[in-house]
């Protein structure tokens, strides 16, 4: 049992966490997942004053009028086999996760607004270790929070790494 707090990226750490478990034989199985539960008004009181949360309450990613943020509750949560295991059981199989990356942002950064060369590095190292290249891409799931700065930050990693000429991209 494991509880993870990496911030954002709690769901994804706790994925890679039971990812590395089943390639080094630890378990056959792993249950890996998140929760997002309402901030308190101290959290929501420092998420308003950093100018990440949306004053006019809509959510607009990607928009050249995204004005921030939403945030609401959530869960998620993923039954992880090996691929061979789960062939060989008769498993419905609904995706394959070949590698995962994080980026750390730079101890320069501001709150909310990440560099796209550190995000461009992630994903290039995430493709790396599963043999992938960046033409290979068709769609991007993107965190997209509609905080104009992380927003162009993240498009501009993506644009770094498609190869010109390449089949177009989507974004979701």
């Amino acid at each position: 049992h494991y509880a993870v707090d990496a911030d954002h990226a709690s769901a994804l750490a706790a994925l890679e966490i039971a990812g590395a478990g089943l390639q080094e034989g630890e378990w056959d199985c792993a249950l890996a997942g998140g929760v997002s539960e309402l901030l308190t008004p101290v959290e929501l009181a420092a998420y308003a004053a950093c100018g990440a949360l949306s004053p006019s309450g809509r959510l607009r990613p990607f928009a050249a009028d995204a004005d921030g943020t939403l945030l609401g509750e959530g869960a998620a949560l993923f039954a992880l086999k090996r691929l061979d295991d789960a062939v060989r059981d008769g498993d419905t199989v609904l995706a394959v996760v070949r590698a995962i990356a994080s980026a750390a942002p730079p101890a320069t950064a501001r709150a909310h607004a990440p560099d796209a060369e550190v995000i461009a590095a992630a994903i290039f190292e995430a493709w790396r270790a599963a043999g992938l290249a960046p033409g290979d891409a068709r769609l991007f799931e993107c965190h997209a929070g509609g905080v104009l700065a992380a927003d162009a930050a993240e498009v501009a990693a993506l644009r770094s790494l498609v190869a010109a000429g390449a089949r177009p991209v989507a974004l979701g």
